[in-house]
């Protein structure tokens, strides 16, 4: 446990270095382990962060040319919150039947990253259970945004798992935070596709920190 935990240290003050040039350029070609904060750009499209450091994961592209990537916050030997999106490597060829999508979805989780996770979400659980990060995770709150303008799309999600938020149980201010932070980042991707200008810094909902100091473990 001592060595695993001393290699993650070691990795993530090795990978601190990398912040600066993988925010120039696309997260899917950095290496797993780099470390990023604030934003970060996929294939030419900048996603925002909540606030603190996030680890890349895991990367797929599949045949369809999406490329996708996971980021995951830890705390500790819990996953505090993970985000996972998804564009295009290059946008699509235009269709006679342009397609528009525009989707806040919130929802609640239970069981995130067990035996049963498929494609992107198999690579992170394996991942987090490598870096000894407790999985399944019991429950998680995500904020899942899509956006698809005629041939180009974003699609991310954002999950926080209310145990690291001293939450004992994912109540109604928790919830609604998310949804706050999810109706930002619907304006930001609308913006993005669109090809209007968009403040990244203006986008600094917070996620609601229960009255409970720690929460019980589940």
């Amino acid at each position: 446990m001592w060595q695993r935990t001393r290699l993650l240290a070691i990795t993530l003050a090795l990978q601190a270095g990398l912040t600066a040039v993988c925010a120039a350029q696309s997260l899917h070609l950095a290496p797993a382990g780099t470390v990023v904060s604030g934003s970060f750009e996929l294939a030419g499209k900048a996603i925002p962060l909540p606030a603190g450091e996030f680890l890349l994961a895991a990367t797929r592209i599949d045949e369809a040319r999406v490329v996708s990537v996971f980021l995951a916050q830890l705390d500790g030997e819990r996953l505090k919150s993970a985000v996972w999106a998804s564009t295009l490597v290059q946008p699509a060829a235009p269709r006679a039947d342009p397609v528009q999508e525009d989707s806040l979805v919130v929802e609640r989780r239970e069981g995130s990253f067990g035996a049963g996770s498929t494609g992107l979400m198999q690579d992170a659980a394996a991942w987090l259970a490598y870096h000894d990060v407790a999985v399944p995770v019991p429950v998680l709150i995500v904020a899942q945004i899509t956006r698809i303008e005629r041939n180009d799309l974003v699609r991310a999600a954002y999950a926080f798992n209310p145990w690291s938020y001293g939450c004992d149980r994912p109540g109604p201010e928790f919830v609604e935070s998310i949804a706050g932070w999810g109706k930002e980042m619907q304006r930001h991707f609308d913006d993005l596709l669109m090809g209007r200008s968009s403040n990244l810094t203006s986008y600094a909902s917070g996620i609601h920190q229960c009255a409970s100091a720690l929460a019980s473990a589940p």
